[in-house]
């Protein structure tokens, strides 16, 4: 059944972290410490983010030689890990109904054929590159996949891709399956910040890792699209010395403070941030945060006091919210293991229905592929 279990309990300070965790970190502490933690999201995954896991994890295996300069060998991969995929997400009841990934990504289709290109040019240039088996030796300088850390341990990660092209040319590059670029505060097109973040910080790991320094970063779509990320390696040191920074005093947050008052002081609510974000429901600071700021630019999300969930003739559901700004119909939701919960809401219950469509055909929203229903509890003081 869809009900809050709080998702803050038992939690354990954070051993290291990589320069993606360290992007996710500035956006919101909580909820990389609860994920982390290893605490079950409440919202389902994207069926896009699932199809950009399997790209990524193909490039990394041709550009690891696991993958043979075969178009037909990688296309058997792509549906090997396909159906893994789907076999994994029937295992969640969150995101049973997303499967087929076929059925649930339009453009399946063509990602697919973007990333079992890009994967054959990857394997063929991973051909000429000798390969050490013995994974006791120290790690190559170049290639994919090349493993890093800082002096100190505490942050570490993988680069997609080193590329020496001369003697002097050394080329970080990180492969990202959606658009690399965003709009500036002057409308102006530029490398996505977290994405230049993460490559400053990889080419400081680089340094203390090697001993040398890159020439250039760069950034890699899947339709083959480059983008490159200047940088000085005073950026790249203060980035590091910021994220040890960070880690300390989120370490500091969660062995010295009570559970409860953690999300409080870990949260930190953006619209950005949010949106994406599968632990919102039990997050008491969004909720407060969404609440009194109105929901123009918050995710889709209606929380309220239940007063009455109705079956429609159309064997759809109808949960009815009294939100701080009125009743609020929500039509159309699935009934059964999609949304159990909606079987056993009571009137005066807390409910919220999260990842819904505004709608003008069913009135102001309507259900969509990532719509979750779930029972709520009373915000309590200090998140």
């Amino acid at each position: 059944m869809n009900a809050i279990e709080d998702p803050s309990t038992s939690l354990k300070p954070i051993r290291s972290i990589s320069p993606t965790t360290f992007t996710a970190i500035r956006q919101c502490a909580l909820n990389v410490v609860w994920q982390r933690n290893g605490k079950l999201p409440l919202l389902p995954a994207s069926p896009k983010a699932r199809v950009g896991t399997i790209s990524h994890r193909i490039l990394a295996e041709a550009g690891q030689g696991r993958l043979d300069a075969n178009e037909a060998a990688i296309a058997a991969r792509w549906h090997e890990l396909v159906v893994e995929a789907n076999s994994e997400i029937n295992s969640y009841p969150l995101e049973r109904h997303l499967t087929p990934l076929e059925n649930s990504v339009p453009d399946m289709e063509v990602r697919r054929i973007r990333t079992t290109r890009n994967a054959f040019v990857i394997a063929k240039q991973a051909q000429s590159i000798p390969r050490n088996n013995d994974r006791s030796a120290t790690p190559a300088p170049y290639g994919h996949e090349v493993p890093v850390r800082s002096t100190d341990g505490l942050i570490r990660g993988r680069i997609d891709a080193v590329v020496r092209e001369t003697s002097t040319d050394l080329i970080i590059r990180d492969y990202k399956s959606g658009a690399l670029l965003e709009s500036d505060a002057g409308g102006t097109n530029q490398p996505r910040e977290a994405y230049q973040i993460q490559l400053k910080m990889y080419a400081q790991l680089y340094a203390e890792t090697f001993g040398q320094w890159p020439t250039s970063l760069e950034l890699a779509s899947l339709t083959g699209e480059i983008q490159k990320v200047p940088f000085t390696k005073n950026d790249c040191s203060i980035l590091l010395d910021e994220a040890r920074a960070s880690l300390r005093l989120v370490n500091e947050k969660v062995a010295e403070h009570s559970r409860d008052s953690l999300p409080s002081m870990l949260a930190k609510p953006t619209p950005q941030a949010c949106i994406f974000c599968r632990y919102r429901p039990a997050c008491g600071p969004y909720r407060l945060a969404a609440a009194e700021q109105g929901q123009v630019r918050w995710p889709t999300d209606v929380m309220g006091s239940v007063e009455r969930v109705t079956q429609l003739g159309n064997s759809r559901m109808m949960l009815e919210l009294a939100t701080d700004t009125g009743s609020v119909k929500i039509p159309g939701l699935s009934p059964g293991v999609r949304h159990p919960v909606l079987s056993h809401l009571q009137p005066g219950e807390l409910a919220g229905a999260f990842n819904l469509r505004r709608s003008r055909l069913t009135g102001p929203y309507s259900e969509s592929q990532l719509t979750t229903v779930h029972k709520l509890e009373e915000v309590r003081e200090g998140g």
